[in-house]
């Protein structure tokens, strides 16, 4: 079950949804991406974006605006938001007892091995079977097939990826059926779990402001993508309640 967005159709489930939905997609190919306030503002201005996007197996709300958006479509589940964080360590631990394997692709490699150092801990049994930091610019075709290559060699079950959106959308969405496993977009999760940035503390994100915090210690680099993509978002979200008040339509 989906509900409308901004020009995107949202997965309709909370994180334990989101988990279990995944789950259901390993053993065969999944584009998977997490929707925030910023992701809908660019699907909003850019059509080849938003189609990327859509044609998607997944589209998590990772923004607790997305969830508030599903509940007032009658997901009256979605009380919290799919954080990427979070549905990467939880889906690490459900997959303990299944044996699932993953692969890190993204960031730096200074990160990377920051994760592979913490998350034995963090999730005990996990296993990791590979992982890269690309370089900071387009890969080439012959540089994606390769990393096709390397991703089925390592027999990873899902692949993660942190490459900033929208570059890591766009992976995902190339990458599908070349790797033929779930690969899911979790933005600056890496960055998160490795704790070279700094989370947001629990209760700003309960209350929504997790983008304030984010802004306050990134301001040179997010003042745009938070003051500009949610004024975007808002206006996309009035526009949908009001089509859908004109037309008399109702949620999917």
């Amino acid at each position: 079950m989906t509900f409308p967005c901004c020009g995107v159709s949202i997965t309709a489930v909370g994180p334990r949804g989101a988990v279990s939905e995944l789950l259901s997609r390993v053993g065969g190919p999944a584009a998977v991406h997490l929707c925030n306030a910023y992701t809908l503002s660019l699907a909003m201005r850019d059509e080849s974006y938003r189609t990327i996007v859509n044609a998607g197996d997944l589209r998590f709300a990772d923004g607790f605006p997305v969830a508030a958006v599903g509940r007032r479509h009658g997901h009256a589940d979605m009380t919290s938001r799919v954080y990427g964080p979070d549905l990467f360590l939880d889906t690490m631990r459900a997959g303990v007892d299944r044996g699932l394997a993953h692969y890190l692709h993204g960031s730096t490699q200074d990160v990377l091995d920051l994760m592979l150092s913490k998350l034995p801990a963090m999730v005990p049994g996990v296993r990791l079977v590979g992982c890269e930091a690309p370089p900071f610019r387009a890969l080439t075709e012959s540089e994606e097939a390769d990393a096709a290559e390397r991703i089925k060699a390592a027999g990873a079950d899902i692949v993660w990826v942190g490459l900033g959106t929208p570059k890591q959308d766009q992976f995902v969405s190339r990458m599908r059926d070349r790797v033929d496993v779930p690969l899911v977009a979790v933005g600056a999760a890496f960055d998160f779990i490795a704790q070279t940035k700094p989370m947001a503390p629990p209760w700003m994100q309960r209350a929504g402001l997790e983008w304030a915090f984010r802004l306050a210690t990134e301001p040179r680099r997010l003042w745009k993508r938070y003051l500009i993509g949610n004024t975007v978002f808002i206006y996309g979200v009035c526009r949908d309640e009001l089509r859908q008040r004109r037309t008399g339509g109702s949620a999917q």
